[in-house]
């Protein structure tokens, strides 16, 4: 009966006598092309972060095998609950896929951040020079927002982290020397 009601709507006639007939091929198209944008509605929705920031560097400067400089960042809140006593971490690139990286440095702690709001914060970070020259070919620092939960633990938040339009990024940033 479905199958004749939604034939009628599509103005397919209906033959009930073929095995796979016009009317369930529009179905079935329908079927899954309605199920394809459902289904590509849920990664964007999944991987949508609380926190999303752009980033500027400034004052970048080579010391030996290191790099210094200052990395500022807007970032805003869209976890749906304002924070107290929050952090931002820098972490490097991990030496094996599986590891944890290496925490470069730390933003000064945040106070108070309400939900929805916009925070602008800046630090300057000394880093290995080759972790400074990943991120020239394309790989954005890897920054983590820490913030408390009820239980008096501590939840890492990755930060959707986009370089600032016209602004200096790391991918943008030359060092001394020439070197890329």
């Amino acid at each position: 009966m479905r199958v004749q009601v939604l034939c009628f709507c599509f103005g397919i006639r209906h033959r009930s006598n073929t095995r796979f007939n016009a009317c369930q091929g529009w179905i079935l198209a329908i079927t899954v092309v309605v199920a394809g944008c459902l289904l590509a509605g849920v990664p964007a929705e999944a991987q949508r972060r609380e926190f999303a920031a752009t980033y500027q560097v400034s004052g970048i400067a080579q010391s030996g095998d290191e790099v210094i400089f200052t990395l500022a960042l807007k970032i805003v809140n869209n976890s749906g609950q304002s924070l107290r006593n929050a952090g931002i971490v820098l972490y490097g690139h991990p030496a094996q896929p599986m590891q944890e990286g290496p925490v470069l440095g730390t933003f000064p702690l945040i106070k108070s951040f309400p939900d929805r709001g916009e925070l602008q914060v800046s630090e300057t970070f000394t880093v290995p020079v080759n972790e400074y020259l990943r991120w020239n070919r394309g790989n954005q620092p890897r920054l983590v927002f820490l913030k408390p939960d009820s239980a008096q633990g501590t939840i890492l938040e990755p930060i959707d982290l986009s370089p600032e339009l016209g602004g200096t990024t790391a991918g943008k940033a030359k060092l001394a020397g020439g070197a890329r």
